[in-house]
């Protein structure tokens, strides 16, 4: 399938945008909730905490965005036991968390549960 796009001026359709129906219009926010691997933290800033500023990237999408909160964090200690905590004040390297994430601006973003 071949879309072809009449516009005026090229600048106009970049790398992320989202076609869809007019009456069936893609959601948009600047907060949501994701459950995130925490792989490795950099060395000057070894935990993660509310208001933890990094890059973010999904699919075309890569810009700054900000931990918000974090809602719980699955842990797993030397044993390989699994701790789970709920808004933990902050997580390190290895951890599995369910968080908020603000962006800079509005973003293209569905429902997990409108994709299943």
């Amino acid at each position: 399938m071949q879309i072809k796009i009449n516009v005026a001026d090229d600048e106009q359709v970049q790398r992320g945008y989202v076609l869809c129906h007019r009456d069936k219009l893609m959601p948009v926010t600047e907060v949501f909730e994701a459950e995130v691997d925490v792989l490795d933290l950099i060395e000057y800033k070894p935990i993660l905490t509310r208001g933890y500023s990094c890059m973010m990237h999904i699919h075309t999408y890569h810009d700054e965005v900000i931990i918000k909160d974090i809602v719980k964090a699955w842990e797993k200690n030397d044993r390989g036991e699994v701790t789970e905590k709920h808004k933990p004040q902050f997580v390190r390297s290895q951890t599995k968390i369910l968080c908020r994430i603000t962006t800079k601006g509005p973003i293209s973003l569905e429902k997990f549960e409108n994709i299943q």
